[in-house]
């Protein structure tokens, strides 16, 4: 029993850890610029991107080189928009607020993934300059 419990307390941490480090990654990169180059390579007019944008700019991403370790982080927050998918199946029909919210989360995992795609097109361009 005492096992069990145990097990509960460090499932629960490790899950907060998780959503507290997804939450940090979405906020960082909420506030980077990104390039015209990247905007224009995804045919986009502007940086605000929509859930539906997310795994076109995630797949863009893992094709560019990946030399500033953030493989770790795109794929944390591809668990996390999975998740968020999820419960909006789950509960998004039943409470409209989760939908909404989800809808945003979503979002931000694109615009996400757009800031490393961003991050991986400078730091090739840098090393070919």
């Amino acid at each position: 029993m005492i096992a069990i419990l145990i097990l509960l307390v460090s499932v629960g941490a490790l899950v907060q850890f998780f959503l507290s480090y997804v939450r940090s990654l979405l906020l960082a990169s909420a506030q980077q610029t990104i390039s015209p180059l990247v905007l224009e390579t995804c045919s986009l007019d502007s940086p605000d991107v929509s859930a539906g944008d997310f795994h076109r700019l995630r797949l863009r991403a893992q094709l560019c080189t990946n030399r500033d370790g953030d493989g770790s982080a795109l794929l944390a927050i591809g668990v996390y928009f999975n998740i968020v998918a999820l419960l909006r199946l789950a509960c998004g029909p039943l409470v409209p607020q989760v939908s909404h919210w989800s809808e945003l989360q979503q979002a931000a995992c694109a615009r996400f993934a757009l800031a490393a795609l961003d991050r991986r097109v400078a730091i090739r361009a840098s090393a070919s300059s």
